[in-house]
């Protein structure tokens, strides 16, 4: 899918994303539009397709994952609100909007009117931020001027295997968890049930998760986690979802992620883990169980296990 002649025939371009699409006809106007309309630009040096798309894997409801590197000597800025009208071109549209809530200013989201809304994320890039990774060893380059593209992807085919968590991710979550904890409990014992549910979600999607995932699995959030995770493990994230609206329940499902936290540390290699300073998670743990007013339970605040440091 590289080989895009280097005068930039966009005939070749399209076709060479055609098999992609099949069989999706609503994705497939859309994306053969916007390559049609986009790559044209001369600031334009390449784009690939990432995502379900280009893993073969897709459904009704996969995104359409467009990157579009930009020429060495392009401003992305510019590039970004020159092609803005011509994403608004590619179809009706149902809405579009940058990606500001991700943090990223070079990528737009726009859904079109087909059937049903077509999600795009337009994601522009300079080719030196391109970072050969395993994980990117599926893209489809269905346009590539200089060739640079499909030198980065055969430098994707020979990256190391992502690891899971690095020791300095799992200082930052170990450092962190415990503070995070405290908050959540005195956000439960003063009544404030909507923020201690916000941090509760917090630490399952953004620590536990984390914890979660295996080697050489692309951290994604929660996406995806029912295909990526063992059933065993799935079970342990689900035991932390609360039962109801109430201080019980929160405080049930504190004392669940806590427990979950300490079994899942415990299985993460100890390439990892062997260089984290642990903090002194007993005294969080019982200072806890004392503004519990001593309540007997068999949660983690009752579970001090933990490996040295």
């Amino acid at each position: 899918m590289g080989d895009t002649p280097a005068n930039g025939s966009i005939a070749d371009a399209i076709e060479s994303a055609r098999a992609v699409f099949e069989p999706f006809p609503d994705h497939w106007r859309i994306a053969s539009r916007a390559i049609e309309l986009l790559a044209v630009d001369e600031r334009v040096s390449g784009m690939f397709l990432s995502g379900s798309f280009a893993k073969g894997k897709p459904d009704r409801w996969s995104d359409i994952d467009f990157y579009i590197v930009a020429t060495p000597d392009s401003s992305l800025e510019e590039l970004i609100g020159h092609q803005d009208k011509l994403i608004r071109e590619v179809a009706e549209i149902a809405t579009v909007f940058p990606a500001t809530h991700l943090r990223d200013p070079h990528q737009v989201i726009a859904f079109y009117k087909a059937s049903e809304p077509i999600h795009v994320d337009y994601q522009y890039r300079k080719l030196g931020w391109l970072i050969p990774r395993r994980g990117d060893r599926n893209v489809v380059i269905v346009f590539d001027r200089s060739g640079d593209l499909e030198r980065w992807r055969q430098a994707c085919e020979e990256a190391p295997l992502e690891t899971s968590i690095s020791s300095d991710q799992l200082s930052y979550l170990e450092i962190r968890f415990w503070g995070w904890c405290w908050y959540a409990h005195t956000k439960i014992e003063r009544g404030e049930l909507w923020e201690a549910r916000d941090v509760l979600e917090y630490l399952r999607s953004n620590v536990l998760v984390t914890l979660a995932h295996n080697e050489g699995q692309v951290l994604e959030g929660n996406r995806r986690l029912e295909q990526k995770l063992r059933p065993d493990i799935q079970e342990l994230l689900a035991t932390t979802i609360p039962a109801s609206h109430t201080p019980s329940s929160y405080r049930e499902t504190l004392d669940r992620i806590v427990d979950a936290y300490l079994e899942l540390f415990q299985q993460i290699p100890a390439a990892a883990s062997d260089g984290v300073a642990l903090v002194d998670s007993d005294y969080f743990m019982r200072a806890i169980a004392k503004a519990r007013g001593a309540r007997q339970s068999s949660g983690a605040v009752h579970k001090p296990v933990r490996r040295s440091s």
